[in-house]
């Protein structure tokens, strides 16, 4: 139960991590543009809230199907941010 509960923290960690990294390349900061991509980050990290509380409350002896889908979910949309804000750092006009 706690490799669960290390492997939950880190992919939410990594999750808010790549939604800061995207924060930083935006050019021209403004707070709605933070209330923006924070409201994102909750949207994205919905169904993997709603699979663990599932998952704590209804603990099946079977595998669970829709908690590995919710991990690959969010896996999956934590590499697209990341490599969408390294393209972004990396391949976009430097902001003057």
């Amino acid at each position: 139960m706690i490799i669960l509960n290390v492997i939950q923290v880190g992919t939410f960690l990594l999750l808010f991590v790549a939604f800061l990294c995207l924060f930083w390349t935006i050019r021209r900061p403004k707070p709605w543009k933070g209330i923006a991509l924070l409201a994102s980050f909750f949207v994205c990290s919905a169904p993997l809230l709603y699979a663990l509380y599932d998952e704590s409350k209804h603990n099946y002896l079977d595998a669970n199907i829709g908690l590995g889908l919710a991990y690959i979910f969010t896996w999956g949309l934590t590499t697209l941010l990341a490599v969408i804000a390294l393209f972004r750092t990396f391949f976009l006009r430097p902001y003057r």
